[in-house]
């Protein structure tokens, strides 16, 4: 290609990748999936395999997410060491979310297919499947009938299937089920400190009388503290008057006539009342903390930020998801 006809391929790939980080940003995966394709047909640099991985993975195509970040880091090795360290990261967190699909054919030269889509003649490496049904056709042109096989795939799982297309030997199995999930073999250790932390488990949200019987104890005791304060408030203005009263001072002992009587046996009253609404009010309150903390946390909404930089021959992103 011509020196200036390159220069303007990368011209228009670099605008085709900012155009698609800012896709990104804004949740607009298809979109950003699209312009980062058509940056790749004008330069195809393994740099922008990253962006795929990100694009992919923001639709929930997890296998192709964990395809383009591999790719990315065995084809980029020049690339920034932030991408390279958050593309790993983003593997590490990928591998227990697919299946990984082992096939091992009887005859050179056949083709793989899953679910249509061909994966060579001479794979060496797993091909990566999103949980689900998936439909499995081995063949080779010329040589009997199609292997198939229907393939229930799980995260977590590793599947080694053995396709036979030697004439005589060509078989359709039953459905597959799925196997116990294994740990992949090649699945690299996780990364300390990730800058994409898995979401935490969700918890239960438990007995649904507990917030109820929470907040409604807690409405108790805020009643029941104003009685006591109030009691108290009374009983120390019964008091004073009782106080205040020379007859009712003088004759203490004998709590005078029939008023201070009244008044000194009103003020008595007040303040027993105070102290149950007190204890009350202590026993709901304590009770409502109880339950507060027993109550299981509601999941917390998922947040997502990125950033987005483009460089030469791809774009970097880094964020918390």
């Amino acid at each position: 290609m011509p020196a200036r006809g390159w220069a303007d391929a990368k011209a228009d790939a670099r605008a085709k990748l900012v155009q698609g980080s800012e896709f990104l940003k804004h949740g607009q995966f298809e979109e950003a999936l699209a312009r980062f394709q058509e940056a790749y047909q004008l330069v195809p640099s393994p740099k922008i395999q990253y962006n795929f991985g990100l694009a992919y993975r923001g639709l929930g195509r997890k296998a192709d997410a964990l395809e383009a970040f591999e790719r990315f880091l065995a084809d980029a090795p020049d690339a920034s060491k932030e991408t390279r360290q958050n593309a790993a990261r983003e593997k590490a967190q990928l591998v227990g979310q697919i299946t990984a699909l082992e096939v091992k054919v009887d005859l050179a030269g056949a083709e793989v297919f899953v679910d249509g889509r061909s994966y060579g003649t001479s794979r060496t490496t797993p091909i990566y499947l999103d949980p689900g049904p998936h439909q499995l056709m081995v063949e080779k042109a010329g040589e009997g009938p199609a292997y198939t096989e229907r393939i229930n795939a799980t995260a977590g799982q590793r599947i080694t299937v053995m396709a036979r297309l030697i004439r005589g030997s060509a078989t359709t199995p039953p459905p597959r089920d799925p196997a116990p999930r294994d740990a992949l073999p090649h699945d690299p250790p996780h990364p300390a400190d990730p800058p994409h932390d898995p979401p935490p488990p969700r918890s239960d949200p438990g007995p649904r009388w507990q917030p109820i019987a929470a907040w409604t104890a807690a409405g108790g005791a805020a009643v029941a503290l104003g009685f006591g304060v109030a009691e108290m408030l009374s009983a120390n203005s019964k008091f004073r008057d009782f106080n205040n009263q020379p007859d009712c001072g003088e004759v203490y002992q004998q709590r005078g006539g029939p008023q201070c009587s009244a008044l000194f046996d009103d003020a008595t009253s007040a303040r027993q009342l105070s102290i149950v609404g007190f204890a009350v009010g202590g026993a709901l309150a304590a009770t409502s903390v109880v339950l507060f903390v027993l109550t299981p946390d509601k999941p917390a909404n998922d947040s997502v930020s990125l950033s987005c930089s483009p460089s030469l021959g791809g774009v970097s992103c880094a964020g918390r998801f």
